[in-house]
Formats: structure tokens, C-alpha cells, sequence
């Protein structure tokens, strides 16, 4: 016989319409079928010889037989007042705060998928990050070395002309050349999510650095992008608070446990899962995107005009007694999304105009305007997008005459890549884990539908990381081979006719497929997030199977019941506090190295 009088309070403790509730009722409703000394458990799953304070649930054998989905329907457990409480409160601000990611990839599609990787990958989309701030450091210091050698040039010319001259003047040239350097560092710090090229044929891309005479357009170019540049703005900072100020309602009422279902408290594992939107969004703003997919080209395209080329027969400068025509000459710019990716080589016209000095330059293979495909897929994969994840490495797209334009990666770079590949992981893993640790810990302790959850989520983020970063070191391979056809096969070789080896066109199938299988991971696991958010909103786990945590413990599975939330919340405090410090220290510690190692030019 139970102990009515302590199952009226214990009853009295959850809301009518609770899942708790009814199952307490068709306990009682069974009369004699049930045995009140049979099948009640402790906070370790133990029987117990009958109902006291010491009792926690009921074995999963004994909620299969009386309070199963048959019994008590989904229905009952359905609320629509708060699940539209809690999708208003804790569910929208986070999926708000997905809009500050990246994306400027200029197609709708194109900005769902960026999405989806995003949302899809914590793993991946922190790699870029990662990856773009180690890209930084190496042009930073690429361009050190220039701009010492070119103040260690001032002071050589200063020392050779007459004193009273040489301090204004080379005072004016140096200040106007480190002016130059650091308007060519910016373009290739915030260029980076862009395909961008920079010919160096015939000096065209040095003479834009040396001439002073081009000093306009690189303050031109440099204005536009810092205008055209992502920063802090209100509706950033709104979103963010209101995303973070609805975690920590979540936290609060979780820890007192006053505002009645258990099961709210688990909303703290949920939100974990979504918050290294924090510092992710944080680390991009930091180390800078541009607000829209064309303002890289809209920068260069108005610096340019009047810009003084080395070649430039209207300006008669001579570069080597060698001068092409401006029209004839590439300059700095962005690769068209259906360009193949590879280096255009350059040869000389054999019916150029000698006598004048003019030289005009023709390319060759024809067939290189066009993608290289396999089966209509791009082989070169998203590099060639603009918005396309940064996962090459720490080689900018700049090109040199007779070099190849795809090149072996270097130590340094494999270095950069298992560097971001650990922060990568430790992100995914230092936000999802809190959300594991949480829901596996939490009285029923075992493997349940929440903690898989998380860990289906988990390793599926981790997988799309792994499987695009194969495609990318596959696709890279496969567009070296395409390289070295390039350069040295026929001027006029079709490579979209070329007939590919068998181990060529394994490397170019490999890279597609992984990509593909990457992408459609990304999607499944961002439809999986947000499906298993909504989940905890409409009472999908009050049911024996999920509340027995029956994935894990089987038979030995039971469910808490005769517990109220101040009693959960007193037994759990330590892991949900465990786990809520282990959320937000990753997110601080993530944060704290993308800030501290994003490299700010001075103005």
C-alpha cells in the first residue's frame, strides 16, 4: 500500500499536466495490479522495499507497463503556452544569432550552405577562423621584412645626398612607400575569403607598390575596404546580449529549480550546444570580413582607374625596355566563380609592334576559363567562391611569372593546419561535451535520447570538418597534377579535353565525393541541431524510453519521479555547474585566442 499522504505531496510538487503527474496517477489508478513494494528505485536505481523520501523513480520495466506512450499520448505532455515561452526565451535568440556569421558569398544558396557548414561543423567553421588569423601573422610577416628593407633603403639614400635635402625628402618617400606596404598588407588581410589574384608579369604588380605615383590608389583601396569592413555594430551586440542574457534565465532557473518541471533544468545542456556563436561570431568580427560579396572588387575596380603601371606606354615609363598597353595588362583582381584557378601563363606575340618597344602578351589554353570538372563537379572545390571556407593555408593566391600558382604545401602550412584542426576540436568538443557531460549526468545517470543526441551532434560537426579538409588536400593534389599540364604541356592544350590517368581521375573523384558527403553531413546535422532543440520544447523525451535513459543502461534503466525540482536541483547543482563552467570557460579561452592573435595594422 503506498503512502498516500507523502504521494499527495509529492504530486502536488509537479504541474497537472506533467508527465510525472500522470504517471503517478496511473500508478495509483492501478490499485491491486501494482505493488508499491515492487519495482520503486533510489537515486542509484537500487529497489527499494517501498515509497519514502529515500525513493526516487520507478524501474523501466515498471514504466513500460504502466506509463507507457500508449498510456499517456504525446499530447498530454504538449503545452502551447510554454513551448512558445520557451522557443521566444531560449530556442530564437540563438538561431537570431546565427545571421552574424559570415556569409557575403553573393547567391542565396551559396549563403545556405555557408549556413549549414556553420551551423553544421562548429569544427569547421572555427578551422577558418583559425586558419584566416594564422594567414594574417604569415603575410604580417612577409611584409615586415619588405617594409624594413625598404626603410634600411631610405637610410642607404639618405646618406648619399646632401644633408640639408636628404632628411625632407627621404622623410617624404619613406613615409609615402611604408604608406604603400601597408595599404598592399591591408587588401591581402581582408581579401582573404575572396579567390584574388595579383600578376606580377612584367612588373605590373611591383610598379603598383614602387611608383609613388600610386600612392593614391592604395589610400583609395585601403579607404574603401575599411569602410566596407564588418564592425560591432547595435543589432550585433542586441542579439548577442539577448542570446546570453536568455542562457543565463536558463542557468538561474535551472539552479533554484523554482519554476517547476525538472526537465527545464536540462535547457542548460541544450544552450551549450549552441554557444560558441559567442566567440566564434566574436572572432570573425575581430579579425575582419567584408560586408558583401563584391566589395573586394568594388574597391579595386574604382582604386585602379588612374593608377600608373610600370608598362604603361601613356605614361612612358620603361620597364626594361619592354611596354605594354594598359588594357593588355591584369593587374589586382578577383577570379571569376568559372575560372579554373590555375595560373594563366603568359607568351609573347610574336607580331608585336618591335619598333615602337611595345609588347602585347597573349595567354594560352583556352580551356582554362572554364572549371575542371568531374562529372560536372568542380574539382577545385569551394577556394574558387567567393565565401568559400579558408582551408588552403597560409598561401595567398599570388602569382608569379613561370610559377605555379598551386604549389606543394609547406611544413609551416601543415603546422598552421594542426594548430587550427586542435582548436577546431577543442571548440566542438569543449561546448558539445558540456552539453554530455550535463545530460549524462543528470539523475537517470546513463547514455539516454538528450546525451546521444549531443554526441550524434558531436561527431557529426566533427565529421564535416574531417571529410572537407580531406577534400581540400585531395582537390589541391589534383589540381597540382593540372598545374604542371599547364605549365609545361602545350600552349594550346584544352585541359577541359585532356584525358585524365586513372590515378588523376581517382584524386579528382575523391575530392568531390568527400566534399559532397561533407556538405550533405552539414546539412543533416544543422536539420539534427535545430530538431533537437525543438525537441526539449514539445515533450518528445517524457517518455520511459528517454527518461530511463534505456540506450545505456537497457534493463537497468529507471525514471525519476518521485523527486521534485528543488530535490534535482540539489542533487545535480555540482554537475550542471561542472558543466556550465566548462561551456563558458572554452568560450572564453577561445575567444582570448582569436583576439590575441588577430593582427591589427596600425592606421
Amino acid at each position: 500500500m503506498a503512502n498516500t499522504s507523502l504521494l499527495e505531496n509529492i504530486n502536488a510538487t509537479f504541474k497537472s499536466n506533467s508527465w510525472e503527474s500522470h504517471c503517478i496517477n496511473l500508478l495509483s489508478a492501478a490499485g491491486s495490479s501494482f505493488d508499491w513494494r515492487d519495482g520503486l528505485v533510489n537515486i542509484h536505481g537500487q529497489l527499494v522495499p517501498g515509497l519514502t523520501t529515500d525513493t526516487w523513480g520507478i524501474d523501466v520495466e515498471t514504466c513500460f507497463r504502466y506509463c507507457s506512450a500508449s498510456d499517456i499520448p504525446y499530447a498530454l505532455n504538449f503545452n502551447f503556452q510554454e513551448f512558445a515561452a520557451s522557443m521566444t526565451n531560449y530556442f530564437l535568440p540563438w538561431l537570431a544569432l546565427t545571421a552574424q556569421l559570415p556569409f557575403e558569398t553573393g547567391s542565396p544558396w551559396s549563403n545556405v550552405m555557408s549556413f549549414c557548414m556553420a551551423l553544421g561543423s562548429p569544427a569547421l567553421i572555427t578551422y577558418s577562423l583559425t586558419v584566416t588569423i594564422f594567414n594574417r601573422y604569415w603575410i604580417k610577416e612577409r611584409f615586415s621584412s619588405l617594409q624594413h628593407a625598404a626603410a634600411e633603403n631610405e637610410r642607404i639614400r639618405e646618406g648619399l645626398r646632401a644633408p640639408q635635402n636628404a632628411a625632407a625628402e627621404n622623410g617624404r618617400l619613406g613615409a609615402a612607400l611604408g604608406e604603400r606596404i601597408k595599404a598592399a598588407l591591408y587588401l591581402l588581410q581582408e581579401a582573404q575569403q575572396v579567390p584574388l589574384r595579383a600578376s606580377q608579369v612584367d612588373g605590373w604588380l611591383s610598379s603598383l607598390i614602387v611608383l609613388s605615383t600610386n600612392a593614391p590608389f592604395w589610400r583609395r583601396l585601403k579607404k574603401h575596404l575599411r569602410s566596407t569592413r564588418r564592425v560591432f555594430t547595435a543589432s550585433l551586440v542586441a542579439q548577442m546580449m539577448f542570446a546570453g542574457i536568455a542562457y543565463l534565465f536558463t542557468v538561474i532557473s535551472s539552479f533554484t529549480a523554482s519554476l517547476g518541471d525538472p526537465a527545464t533544468a536540462l535547457q542548460i545542456a541544450s544552450g551549450s550546444l549552441w554557444i560558441w556563436l559567442i566567440p566564434v561570431i566574436l572572432g570573425w568580427i575581430t579579425v575582419g570580413t567584408q560586408n558583401s560579396d563584391h566589395s573586394i572588387e568594388d574597391a579595386l575596380s574604382s582604386a585602379l582607374e588612374g593608377a600608373v603601371l610600370a608598362t604603361s606606354p601613356s605614361n612612358q615609363v620603361p620597364a626594361g625596355n619592354q611596354r605594354v598597353t594598359l588594357d593588355e595588362q591584369e593587374k589586382i583582381y578577383v577570379l571569376n566563380e568559372k575560372g579554373s584557378g590555375l595560373q594563366p601563363r603568359r607568351e609573347e606575340n610574336s607580331q608585336s609592334n618591335q619598333n615602337n618597344g611595345i609588347h602585347s602578351f597573349e595567354g594560352v589554353g583556352t580551356g582554362h576559363i572554364g572549371r575542371l570538372t568531374w562529372w560536372g563537379a568542380n574539382i577545385g572545390g569551394d577556394e574558387q567562391l567567393k565565401g568559400g571556407q579558408n582551408v588552403q593555408g597560409d598561401q595567398p593566391q599570388l602569382e608569379q611569372t613561370g610559377k605555379q600558382n598551386h604549389n606543394g604545401l609547406s611544413s609551416r602550412t601543415y603546422q598552421h593546419m594542426v594548430a587550427a584542426s586542435a582548436t577546431a576540436l577543442f571548440v566542438q568538443w569543449g561546448t558539445t561535451g558540456a552539453s554530455v557531460f550535463i545530460a549524462y549526468l543528470t539523475p537517470t545517470v546513463g547514455l539516454g535520447c538528450r546525451s546521444t543526441g549531443y554526441i550524434v551532434y558531436g561527431i557529426l560537426g566533427t565529421a564535416v570538418w574531417l571529410f572537407l579538409l580531406i577534400s581540400m588536400l585531395l582537390s589541391h593534389a589534383a589540381m597540382l597534377k593540372y598545374q604542371d599540364l599547364h605549365v609545361s604541356g602545350r600552349p594550346s592544350i584544352d585541359l577541359q579535353e585532356h584525358i585524365r590517368g586513372p590515378g588523376h581521375t581517382a584524386l579528382c573523384a575523391a575530392a568531390v565525393i568527400t566534399r559532397y558527403i561533407g556538405k550533405a553531413i552539414a546539412i543533416v546535422n544543422t536539420i539534427w541541431l535545430i530538431l533537437s532543440s525543438l525537441l526539449e520544447y514539445v515533450g518528445a523525451y517524457s517518455n520511459c524510453y528517454c527518461k530511463s535513459d534505456y540506450l545505456g543502461l537497457r534493463k537497468k534503466g529507471w525514471v525519476v519521479l518521485f523527486k521534485s525540482a528543488e530535490d534535482l536541483a540539489l542533487a545535480a547543482k555540482p554537475i550542471w555547474g561542472g558543466g556550465l563552467a566548462m561551456a563558458l570557460g572554452v568560450c572564453i579561452i577561445s575567444y582570448a585566442v582569436f583576439a590575441h592573435t588577430s593582427y591589427k595594422e596600425e592606421d
